[in-house]
């Protein structure tokens, strides 16, 4: 549409480098007949709504490079983008780079105190950052980075990792192997803000469920369903994949935490009448108290009345996707359901390797602690029984059960192949550990 336009591509599987699609044309709802570039974004945790940053030329701002935000809307579309002003200037900025949880955005710019270079008598690209308390607040103005990061030659290109503790950017500065090289600069900590909370009510809860079979069997590190009324005051909140400071997930979500036998629990979800988290890593079994806090740590915090919960040593279920279809997939990570249950799923085939996921089922080794994302491969400790249509799995079938690599260890992955004589149909599925069993009556479809 423009000199330079903006295009997206995706990817079924997070973990496939090479499975892009095709890149397709944002098209006029973010390009313009002048020139897009250097986009940024990232998803809040909080409200789940996914923010696209990216600099124009586009008349009506201030300079010639100015920075833009979009919100991704419900129909898959980007909104109208608007002109961040407090980021933008009268010079050039470019690269937009905000980190993972939006509060706090590296950009390169020339603007006024950039380091001037005595070649030109020009102030230079430098790179800066802004920060904000929380989403929805204003970017703070621009800080430069300093005589630490930024020279009199050209930085530019700021990439903030996943942990926001490495920024790599790229520099012409004396001393490096071409016209422009590669640096990183890496710091210990990231900057933290405490979120104002002023939550009013009282929490009740009326139900604690395994979130895999919403009954009643819940097990230490297992991943549970907290129901009740007045945990949040208005819409929902989901917590980022990965606690950029503790590399595990909050304990705290939306002014929100769970108290499990004095302990705190990672939180993955928070609504007004439901919290998802994962209990934490406990060595007593028999019944515990869990409440819910509101406000937590701070002068108005709330507690809502506790309620006894029996935890076992071991409470295996699948996670579905009807509440009769196990939620499974193929090995490309395709989901393994018929068309009608989820539209892009395929039935399996005898002798289809296929994955399945739950949680409760016990300890692994290693053994990952409540919240951790398990960053590499941990079996289960104890042995399993896999019966498919009736039939227990040969050990060769069983490829792998343990945690699910990358995810929150309360989320178990077991790797199986279907055997090539079971018939076609909605064949039950049935794991077993330690004498207890995931729920009866769900089942995969075979073609």
């Amino acid at each position: 549409m423009g000199a330079s336009d903006l295009y997206i591509t995706h990817r079924r599987n997070p973990r496939d480098d090479f499975g892009w699609d095709v890149p397709e044309n944002l098209g006029g709802g973010v390009n313009s007949s002048s020139s897009e570039f250097t986009s940024g974004s990232f998803e809040d945790g909080d409200t789940g709504n996914f923010t696209l940053y990216f600099n124009s030329n586009r008349p009506g701002g201030p300079g010639n490079g100015d920075i833009y935000v979009s919100g991704l809307r419900n129909d898959g579309t980007f909104g109208p983008p608007s002109i961040v002003p407090e980021l933008s200037s009268s010079a050039v900025e470019n690269f937009s780079a905000p980190r993972r949880d939006g509060l706090e955005l590296f950009l390169a710019s020339d603007r006024t105190g950039s380091i001037v270079d005595p070649a030109t008598g020009m102030p230079s690209s430098d790179l800066w950052v802004s920060t904000r308390a929380s989403t929805s607040d204003p970017w703070s103005p621009p800080v430069n980075l300093g005589p630490t990061v930024n020279t009199t030659a050209l930085e530019s290109g700021p990439a903030i990792s996943s942990s926001g503790t490495s920024l790599v950017f790229f520099s012409n500065r004396p001393g490096g192997s071409g016209a422009t090289d590669l640096y990183e600069i890496t710091r210990v900590k990231i900057p933290s803000f405490t979120a104002e909370c002023a939550v009013t009510g009282t929490p009740a809860i009326s139900a604690v469920v395994n979130s895999g079979s919403f009954q009643a069997g819940v097990a230490a590190n297992a991943m549970v369903s907290i129901f009740g009324s007045g945990f949040a005051p208005q819409g929902f909140s989901r917590s980022p994949r990965l606690s950029l400071n503790e590399a595990r997930f909050p304990t705290e979500l939306g002014c929100v935490a769970l108290e499990v036998a004095g302990l705190r629990a990672p939180v993955t979800f928070v609504s007004p009448t439901q919290i998802n988290a994962q209990l934490p890593s406990l060595t007593i079994t028999g019944p515990v108290e869990i409440r819910v806090i509101l406000n937590p740590g701070r002068p108005n915090e709330i507690r809502g009345a506790s309620q006894s919960v029996p935890i076992q040593a071991r409470a295996p279920a699948f996670f579905t996707f009807t509440g009769s279809t196990i939620a499974a997939q193929h090995n490309d990570f395709a989901p393994l359901a018929d068309p009608a249950v989820i539209p892009a799923g395929r039935p399996a085939r005898p002798g289809d390797l296929i994955i399945l996921y739950g949680t409760g089922f016990g300890l692994t080794v290693p053994a990952f602690q409540a919240g951790e994302i398990a960053d590499r491969t941990a079996l289960l400790r104890d042995s399993i029984t896999v019966t498919v249509g009736g039939a227990a799995l040969r050990p060769e079938n069983i490829l792998y059960a343990g945690l699910a690599p990358g995810s929150i260890s309360g989320l178990y992955q077991f790797n199986v192949r279907i055997p090539e004589t079971v018939r076609a149909g909605e064949v039950p599925v049935v794991i077993e550990v330690g004498g207890a069993r995931t729920q009866t009556g769900l089942t995969i479809p075979v073609r």
